[in-house]
């Protein structure tokens, strides 16, 4: 996030900031949001045997932005969530 100093000198973060910086980390916070998703969807931690799975799904996702429905659609539909 970027601070902005206030007229005090104490620093404030702004909403802006936090938008920019989530801007530039899109796919960073898109593998972490999905593999939380996945965790609680399974009902298990993602360990590296599923790190596939994560990357597979995240690389369909980026053509639609990494929406959150399309994430979630996406582990639902996985062959690794229905056969489990």
């Amino acid at each position: 996030m970027l601070p902005l100093l206030t007229e005090t000198g104490a620093l404030s973060w702004t909403i802006e900031g936090l938008k920019k910086l989530m801007l530039e980390d899109q796919d960073k916070i898109a593998k972490n949001l999905l593999t939380k998703l996945s965790e609680y969807a399974m009902g298990r931690e993602m360990n590296y045997a599923d790190s596939e799975m994560i990357q597979r799904l995240l690389e369909a996702s980026k053509n639609n932005d990494y929406q959150l429905r399309d994430l979630m659609v996406s582990i639902i539909a996985d062959e690794s969530f229905t056969k489990r």
